[in-house]
């Protein structure tokens, strides 16, 4: 990010204020001018050590020489500094003759044609790769590593390393023939990449600065309910232009489709209009994956639909996203998120002279030092996939532990740590403040409940509401926060304003190995609370259609792991499981009626029994072969009646059926198709074997021993006896498996 020191005399004041203006017109923002009231030195400040600390921030100096300025011993001290440094010096002479020997070797520019001068001075700062789109204001209150979070659009100015994808993601977003017509752009990579970072503090701040092409809508998550989302981002962003939209109204527009989102957005490009230019309208989701892991089925498809509906040559609306590269597939659970990418931005690992620039440039811009050798150190130690986000934590540790100014040490680096150890070890300290607290206990019960996991998937980050949460959970939660382990804010889409908790990166559900640990032993029990939230956003979508509820095993799974965690379920997850126990308590009273109803016929059939024997009792006596031809002729029209209820009345089918083998006794009588189907209908399992994570497609019996398989890609042995499984599941199958 390039930032520029005005060297000057006092003397100056006038020259030094036109050259600042012209500066901050090419687009210079981070300008670093002594009496600059915004960012020059503050009152109070010790004059001599602000100008140095700024002079180790800046990425250049501008000398303004005159008369007074080549006489000062000030000027003379900060450019002889920012040559040590190593900042390029760029000599703007104000009067005709003046020279300081010390620049001997720099190419001098005469100010004396003011336009020709300065244009001479842009082409040396943009050939010594200082490019003014580059530059940003910093608030150096803020720490220039924000740690596990993502660099935000405040950190535009300490955001280094992506300079090359920064610039590509804005080509991209441009109509172009070459291009081809698709309007939505992805960020793709794995976890740890820096996606939001690079969406956050690399593409929207240059973007900002191009209201006349780009109107940016606040950027969304998809979370539970993406269309609800956007709905509140679409309403910020009138907010913002100062033309309130009332919710519901925002609201009814996307409930029409794809035509309500182009609406919605040909208003926002009429509002931020600049001289009858309207803006692209660019939709910002981050995280995209949450479709796929915490949105409903059906929802998520809606959202698409609206989404790709809307992204078409004559409607404003154009659409950037982030997403986890695992989750951008054409498997089929997966491909509708892979169908509407148009252009893929792959996001590779940082090259070691990268790495070099994330580490050392935004400790200049803070006035911070490393130790010699450090630097090369760190570069070394940042290997592996969750690399970039431990090395942002590390240095996140660093810089509070130098207090925001000087020499970042080998003693430092070692205390925290360094970039293997500096979360685990964190991590671990807080346990054991937390168990001196007796709350030790409660630390990877209540992480737990901010993971989510999807089948054989790394973990993803959950979100929860606060009041989700025990008061000694809580006292967890404000630990983990302080650590800037966890990050904790509101709900910009919730009009209750509900606080959320989550954790600041996925590297701790990875890289923590006592948490590790129990995600990895919980991960079925997990899966469950995953597979709940977005059944119950299924149901929502559904408008709580009575389709959509758990009923049998299923029910019977989910009652048994919320009965073991009381609270744990937010309010819609509790209504969705209210709304299933309520239904199938219905259905169950519908089942005994049915069978006090079959019990009623039962005792008919008694009676035409008994009437059937005193008859043949009757014709025994008379001829015993006509007996067995009535029994027989009897057990063939009851066997044909069962035959024909078998669709409408199984139960009585089956009372039919087996009466029909009794008045044959002695005849080799064979079961009646009818018997056989409504037998198979009605019968329900003798005990639930819970498992398996997927449909079951396989089932195998042998001495003592059951064999299931199905979609899950594992082989679990049961016993029996008891209905416990037997060793562990049989893994290692690269698909489903079919048959055993």
């Amino acid at each position: 990010m390039a930032s520029v020191f005005v060297s000057h005399s006092s003397l100056d004041q006038a020259a030094t204020e036109m050259v600042q203006e012209q500066l901050r017109a090419a687009g210079f923002a981070a300008l670093f001018v002594d009496f600059d009231p915004d960012q020059g030195i503050p009152a109070g400040r010790n004059w001599e050590r602000e100008l140095y600390t700024q002079l180790r921030r800046t990425d250049a100096v501008v000398f303004l020489a005159s008369s007074a300025s080549v006489s000062s011993r000030w000027c003379f001290a900060e450019v002889t500094l920012a040559r040590s440094l190593g900042r390029p010096v760029f000599p703007l002479r104000l009067e005709p003759g003046v020279d300081l020997p010390l620049l001997g070797d720099a190419q001098w520019v005469d100010l004396g044609d003011n336009r020709r001068g300065f244009t001479r001075l842009l082409a040396g700062l943009h050939a010594a790769g200082l490019d003014p789109a580059d530059s940003f204001t910093w608030n150096p209150s803020r720490s220039p590593y924000p740690g596990l979070v993502p660099f935000a659009a405040q950190d535009a100015a300490v955001f280094f390393g992506r300079h090359q994808e920064t610039h590509r993601l804005i080509d991209l977003l441009q109509p172009t023939l070459q291009r081809g017509p698709g309007r939505l752009v992805a960020i793709v990579g794995p976890s740890g990449s820096g996606k939001s970072s690079l969406l956050h503090a690399g593409l929207l701040p240059r973007l900002a600065r191009l209201p006349a092409h780009w109107l940016v809508v606040p950027p969304l998550r998809p979370g539970r309910h993406p269309t609800a989302n956007l709905a509140s981002s679409l309403g910020r962003a009138f907010l913002a232009l100062g033309e309130p939209r009332a919710a519901s109204d925002v609201t009814a527009a996307l409930d029409r489709g794809s035509a309500g989102l182009t609406s919605l957005a040909g208003e926002l490009a009429d509002l931020g209009a600049h001289d009858a230019r309207r803006p692209s309208v660019l939709v910002v989701i981050d995280q995209a994956e949450e479709l796929l892991t915490r949105t409903g089925v059906q929802e998520q498809r809606s959202f698409l639909r609206l989404l790709a509906g809307a992204l078409h040559e004559d409607s404003p609306v154009w659409a950037v996203a982030t997403v986890r590269s695992e989750f951008l597939s054409t498997a089929p659970d997966r491909a509708g998120l892979a169908e509407v990418v148009d252009d893929p931005l792959v996001i590779e690992p940082l090259s070691r002279a990268r790495l070099a620039e994330v580490i050392a440039r935004p400790a200049q811009r803070a006035g911070l030092q490393f130790a010699p050798g450090l630097v090369e150190q760190m570069v070394e130690d940042t290997a592996g996939g969750d690399a970039l986000p431990l090395l942002g934590y590390t240095l996140h540790e660093l810089h509070q532990r130098a207090g925001g100014a000087g020499e970042i040490t080998q003693a430092d680096y070692e205390a925290v740590g360094g970039v293997v150890g500096a979360l685990q070890r964190r991590a671990d300290r807080l346990v054991d403040e937390l168990d001196r607290r007796d709350l030790g206990h409660l630390v990877l019960p209540t992480l737990k409940q901010l993971a989510s996991v999807s089948g054989d998937d790394q973990p993803t980050r959950r979100r929860a509401r606060r009041r989700s949460f025990t008061p000694e959970e809580e006292l967890v939660v404000d630990a983990f926060v302080t650590a800037s382990l966890l990050v904790s804010d509101h709900d910009p889409a919730d009009p209750r304003g509900d606080a959320i908790v989550e954790v600041a990166h996925e590297a701790l559900l990875r890289q923590w190995p006592p948490l590790r640990e129990a995600i990895e032993t919980d991960r079925a029990v997990l899966r469950v609370r995953s597979e709940l939230e977005r059944l119950a956003a299924d149901w929502v979508q559904g408008r709580r259609d009575d389709s959509y509820l758990l009923r049998g095993g299923r029910l019977a799974l989910v009652e048994h792991w919320a009965e073991r965690r009381p609270g744990v379920l937010d309010p819609l997850e509790q209504e969705f499981l209210d709304a299933s126990r309520s239904v199938a308590r219905r259905e169950l009273e519908a089942a005994r009626r049915s069978n006090r109803r079959l019990r009623g016929l039962a005792a008919g059939l008694a009676v035409l029994l008994i009437i059937a024997v005193l008859a043949g009792a009757a014709a025994l006596l008379a001829n015993r072969e006509a007996q067995a031809q009535t029994r027989l002729a009897l057990a063939r029209q009851l066997a044909g009646e069962a035959d024909h209820l078998v669709d409408t009345r199984p139960d009585v089918a089956v009372l039919a059926g087996l009466q029909s083998l009794s008045l044959a006794r002695g005849q080799a009588p064979e079961p009646s198709a009818g018997l056989m189907t409504a037998l198979g209908r009605l019968t329900h399992a003798s005990q639930l074997l819970a498992g398996h994570t997927d449909e079951l497609y396989s089932v195998a019996a042998g001495p003592g021993l059951l064999a299931t398989a199905g979609a899950d890609r594992r082989v679990r042995l049961w016993e029996v006896a008891s209905g416990q499984p037997r060793g562990n599941p049989l893994a290692g199958h690269e698909g489903a498996v079919y048959a055993v």
